[in-house]
């Protein structure tokens, strides 16, 4: 599960609004193989300090450095303005990239526009996912993807901004067409690289038995998904190939702790 701390400014007075447009957020990532939660606070944001177009950079420092020292978990934090206080006129959101640990988006929230608030909340989080996989995982999602550039060609493609995507790229990158201004297709390519980093495997210490004697007998993988099913045969071949840790299974087990 992949937490977002939610932070909406108080002179906002329409939330069943906003909370429609996260549920929209949640539900895509959800129909695409990746499950994401939300803590909801409000705050006084009329009073944060901008740089003509862009939230002060100090300030987001200082609010991530105070968020660090409670201990909060969250990935990314999002603060969703009243459009009355926000300073950037033309633009309707950020991804500020990572303070202290947190991924930072910025949210102009359109009373009566739920689509638009969704879509702003949609491509925002989106431009956030290269940076952990990069970290976590050593892998650019440029190169995985097969494109020039992850944010410019993707994140603004579908949605037809700067290089609009083409539906012929989009065949050879999805084997289908997209929509435009649905990251559906996208989310659904790089959910396994976020279920790596945030959702770990969890096997049982059978579970993990019946893969090593699996593996021993045949490593063919059309016969282990035959033997296993798909389900365990992706979690077979991803506990060897990427090395992802075993949890839940008891490391003093000696077929485990052999390989681990």
């Amino acid at each position: 599960m992949i937490k977002f701390l939610i932070i909406i400014d108080e002179s906002i007075n329409y939330l069943s609004e906003v909370e429609t447009a996260l549920q929209q957020q949640r539900d895509t990532y959800k129909n695409n193989g990746v499950d994401i939660e939300y803590d909801i606070v409000r705050q006084d944001l009329s009073a944060v300090p901008w740089l003509t177009n862009i939230v002060s950079y100090s300030w987001i420092n200082g609010e991530t450095l105070t968020l660090r020292s409670t201990g909060n978990s969250a990935y990314s934090v999002v603060y969703i303005f009243d459009s009355s206080h926000w300073k950037a006129e033309g633009i309707g959101g950020w991804h500020m990239g990572s303070y202290n640990g947190y991924q930072i988006q910025l949210i102009n929230s359109l009373r009566g526009n739920i689509r638009s608030n969704y879509l702003k909340l949609m491509m925002e989080g989106m431009h956030s996912w290269d940076t952990p996989i990069a970290k976590k995982l050593g892998i650019s999602l440029s190169q995985y993807l097969g494109v020039f550039d992850y944010d410019e060609t993707l994140v603004h493609g579908m949605y037809g901004q700067g290089q609009t995507l083409s539906q012929e790229e989009s065949i050879r990158l999805f084997g289908e067409e997209y929509i435009k201004f649905d990251y559906s297709l996208l989310i659904k390519k790089i959910a396994p690289l976020l279920n790596k980093i945030f959702n770990p495997m969890v096997l049982t210490r059978e579970q993990v038995e019946l893969l090593y004697v699996l593996w021993d007998l045949d490593k063919d993988p059309a016969a282990i998904d035959f033997w296993t099913g798909k389900e365990l045969s992706a979690l077979l071949r991803v506990r060897f190939n990427d090395k992802c840790v075993i949890m839940n299974a008891e490391k003093n087990n000696p077929i485990i702790k052999s390989q681990i």
